[in-house]
């Protein structure tokens, strides 16, 4: 559709900003805060967007306010082109990470934010205090995270294979074998384990959309059969109920790194091959124009060899 440049000019795009400003805070008072600017010019300005798109955009429910229909698809519309907008204009600028107040949003499964999160965190508030980070769980095929870095829903992703479109960057930044993770007083796992003894055993299995179906395809093809009594999403409780039970699992080894000193755990070679567990950190390549994301990837690649090393471990 060719550009109106008649109803853009008589438009006033700011009215946007304070549009995707009150979507996303979920409230006209954060938004106001967020902008700096008077509850009732919020207020205001959202008035003037009802009449220009004929709808309530916004609908009170309770104490707070919903989107219509018509908001939430006006914001798939207009969010990327903002974040587009914003991209470009901060790759004019030089990023000074000691004042930047930016937020940096990194998808990545739950299991590689346990680890890398931490120390990505205590690194980044020695030289930038004031940058904050929203973790948001991969849930993602392949050909769906490259939509999402395109559409600038995330700065930076994480998962276990590369991405195949040629404006998406991956790069490898672990290469880790599986271990077997056990309790120390498992009454039966020895070193190595054999394949035999390891499909005897009660497994638990770390339930993530990214890891655990990989998981299940490479497993079919190497004669591993898991007998699965739990599943969960979080590592912490994996952890625990490995410590506290005869359950085993099969982690990869930087997985389980950090709580190898804090939890009775027992960490075992295998007695057979599995490939190794690729993690890749992926981008779009517009962002290499842009000073504050040069500065994330490079503070991810400091924060990987950290979390990852599995030499130290």
């Amino acid at each position: 559709m060719p550009i109106d440049s008649k109803i853009l000019h008589d438009f006033n795009l700011n009215l946007l900003i304070v549009f995707e400003t009150v979507m996303r805070k979920s409230s006209y008072s954060k938004a106001a805060e967020t902008l700096d600017v008077s509850v009732a010019s919020v207020s205001k300005n959202m008035d003037r967007l009802r009449s220009a798109f004929d709808d309530p955009l916004f609908i009170r429910v309770g104490r707070g306010i919903e989107p219509t229909v018509y908001a939430l698809e006006l914001s798939d519309v207009v969010r990327p082109m903002l974040e587009r907008l914003s991209g470009e204009l901060m790759a004019k600028t030089d990023f000074d990470c000691r004042q930047s107040e930016q937020q940096f949003v990194i998808c990545a499964p739950k299991m590689v934010e346990s680890v890398l999160a931490p120390q990505l965190i205590v690194q980044s508030q020695r030289e930038a205090p004031k940058v904050s980070f929203e973790w948001q769980e991969s849930k993602l095929m392949n050909q769906e995270l490259s939509q999402h870095l395109r559409q600038h829903k995330a700065n930076v992703m994480f998962d276990i294979e590369a991405s195949s479109d040629p404006s998406i960057r991956s790069e490898l930044v672990c290469l880790s074998e599986y271990k077997l993770v056990c309790a120390q007083s498992h009454p039966r796992m020895k070193r190595p384990v054999s394949l035999e003894q390891f499909n005897a055993e009660r497994h638990v299995a770390f339930n993530n959309k990214g890891f655990e179906p990989y998981a299940r395809m490479l497993f079919r093809g190497f004669g591993i059969e898991r007998n699965i009594s739990y599943r969960t999403g979080s590592l912490f409780s994996l952890v625990q109920t490995l410590s506290h039970s005869e359950l085993v699992g099969l982690l990869p080894e930087w997985s389980i790194r950090n709580y190898k000193t804090t939890s009775p755990l027992k960490v075992l070679d295998l007695d057979f091959n599995l490939p190794q567990v690729h993690l890749y950190m992926q981008w779009h390549a517009q962002g290499e124009r842009n000073g504050s994301q040069m500065w994330l990837l490079e503070q991810l690649r400091n924060a990987s060899r950290q979390a990852f090393n599995i030499s130290e471990a």
